[in-house]
């Protein structure tokens, strides 16, 4: 099971579809999700952080979809997360 480390410190299990929802709910095409998904699950690291992971999707779509990526980057995970 792969793992993240929330900013807490606590960890959860990385799930490709939460992050893909949530990029998704920013206005992110589901085929860039999807393949920004991949890129996250092929370069993932043991205790890689959520932070992390999110300014690696943000740096990834950012030339892609740049409205999306404005959008990701400025809403709380909480609110896309869910």
């Amino acid at each position: 099971m792969l793992t993240v480390t929330k900013r807490s410190g606590g960890e959860q299990e990385f799930r490709v579809e939460k992050l893909e929802n949530s990029m998704r709910k920013a206005g992110v095409s589901t085929g860039i999700a999807k393949l920004v998904t991949s890129c996250i699950s092929y370069h993932y690291r043991r205790g890689m952080t959520t932070v992390e992971i999110r300014d690696r999707v943000v740096a990834w779509i950012r030339d892609m979809e740049p409205h999306a990526a404005l959008l990701y980057e400025s809403h709380p995970e909480k609110t896309l997360a869910k």
